[in-house]
């Protein structure tokens, strides 16, 4: 068994690991996210940081630690991919044969690429660690917790259809946990969409905790790491979408850039005539009470305050869209242009 300073505090066994793999000393960041794993009381966590900040490598000595203080620990851990999960199971075994401490873990069992046994388990159909990917088969796999490793990525979160597809994966979990057993779900993540599917998990009882690379007062959180010359480059390479989406976790602005045809980009005001309109028009602050169905989150119409003297309309068009034989309604607009 562990000897109780490292059992007692994944933030010590962390550190330890990193000597054994002359790997450098966990960042205060590696030292929060760990206390936050370690935290039994909340059953449904979610954990959403910046590309880079080791939420995988985390993970995995998180996972390795349950195994060390029980043996009897059945743990699943699902990918976005197999190649990613087979990755996931042989650090994890490396970081076994490597450190002294953990050498009673050992097991004759040699395994397969993407599940192996601990020593002193007891039986079981299920291995003590088992990681698969997205798209395989977990009907039948039974575990006491459950990781959910990076599984949306910018390839297969495209569509609504690929993202429903996410979601309804990531609460198929739910029905693999063994009651028996204190259990938990664990998601890391980084969103790859602005309709992604770790928005949604709060209001399914997962505690949320946010780590973007800038906090609220624009300071660096990993400049040990990640100096701001080579964020600032990231940026640029990625675009200031991709990076606020990525390094800022930021879906709304993602949104914004993704759907440039903005409710808010229309001006609502009452002071104007077919003939004329004011010099100039800029948008206030009062809402109309409207609803838009295809606004996305925070595009609202207000209304617009003029000034200026009148400015003749040079043209004006009446435009028609016709029912036809389909559910919509009869539309009509009229627009003018002063120039």
């Amino acid at each position: 068994m562990l000897i109780p300073e490292l059992a007692s505090d994944l933030r010590n066994f962390v550190f330890a690991v990193h000597q054994y793999l002359h790997l450098p000393v966990p960042t205060a960041l590696q030292y929060e996210i760990c206390d936050i794993m370690q935290n039994n009381e909340e059953e449904r966590q979610l954990l959403m940081a910046f590309r880079g900040c080791s939420k995988s490598h985390l993970g995995a000595l998180y996972a390795v630690w349950l195994l060390a203080k029980d043996y009897n620990e059945r743990i699943l851990v699902i990918s976005a991919t197999s190649d990613k999960a087979q990755k996931f199971v042989s650090f994890a075994k490396k970081v076994i044969q490597v450190c002294p401490f953990l050498s009673h873990m050992i097991s004759d069992d040699k395994g397969l690429s993407y599940s192996f046994n601990v020593a002193g388990a007891d039986p079981s159909q299920d291995h003590s660690l088992t990681a698969k990917g997205l798209t395989s088969t977990i009907t039948s796999a039974r575990c006491t917790k459950c990781i959910l490793d990076d599984i949306e990525t910018s390839t297969n979160a495209l569509t609504p259809e690929a993202r429903d597809k996410i979601e309804y994966l990531s609460a198929e979990v739910e029905d693999l946990l063994i009651p028996e057993f204190t259990n938990k779900v664990l998601v890391l993540g980084t969103p790859h969409s602005a309709s992604s599917y770790l928005n949604r998990l709060e209001s399914k009882g997962f505690v949320k905790y946010m780590f973007p690379i800038f906090d609220e007062n624009g300071k660096n959180i990993e400049e040990g790491r990640f100096s701001n010359e080579a964020l600032e480059r990231r940026r640029v390479s990625k675009g200031d979408s991709l990076f606020r989406l990525q390094y800022m976790l930021d879906t709304s602005l993602s949104d914004l850039n993704r759907f440039p045809l903005r409710i808010s980009d229309i001006l609502i005001d009452d002071n104007f005539t077919h003939l004329v309109c004011k010099e100039e028009y800029t948008l206030s602050n009062t809402q109309v009470k409207l609803i838009v169905k295809e606004a996305k989150a925070g595009d609202t119409l207000c209304m617009a305050t003029s000034k200026g003297y009148d400015v003749p309309m040079t043209k004006n068009i009446l435009a028609l869209d016709t029912a036809g034989g389909s559910l919509d309604e009869f539309a009509w607009t009229v627009a003018g242009t002063r120039n």
